[in-house]
């Protein structure tokens, strides 16, 4: 997708958009000309090349209507974004309790946490140390 600023005298915020989609490879190439206008250029290597354009508005209106176009972005889980705690230094589930509780405090969003080596029974995998974390199964 380009955005482009039309050069016309009649309103500073007239752009438009230019989708360009292909089944094959495609690369977009801009050359910039002394007089600071550019120059657009995509070399395929065939395909089915679909071109799309939008017209009439400014910038925040194209994009909208090149977003209708393509549909809108998925919101990813909040995991996936970053909201997520880890730390080797859990020893207990008071420990998780505690970092669970200073996220709320503080008023920070909090998906998850990922507890590493101490809740393992012995470095294994599938097994739990029930000494330290007696009841991880039913904590929530």
């Amino acid at each position: 997708f380009c955005l482009v600023k039309a050069s016309n005298d009649k309103a500073d915020d007239q752009f438009f958009g230019m989708f360009s989609r292909n089944s094959n490879a495609q690369s977009a190439i801009i050359r910039w000309q002394d007089d600071g206008s550019a120059i657009l250029k995509y070399v395929t290597i065939g395909g089915n090349l679909d071109i799309s354009f939008f017209y009439g508005g400014n910038a925040k209106e194209i994009i909208k209507k090149y977003h209708n176009f393509i549909g809108l972005p998925t919101l990813p889980p909040l995991w996936a974004l970053g909201w997520g705690a880890s730390s080797y230094g859990y020893r207990t589930l008071k420990d998780v309790q505690d970092n669970i509780d200073g996220y709320a405090k503080q008023n920070i969003p909090l998906e998850n946490i990922w507890l590493d080596i101490p809740y393992l029974k012995n470095f294994s995998d599938f097994f739990i140390n029930e000494t330290a974390f007696p009841d991880v199964k039913t904590f929530a």
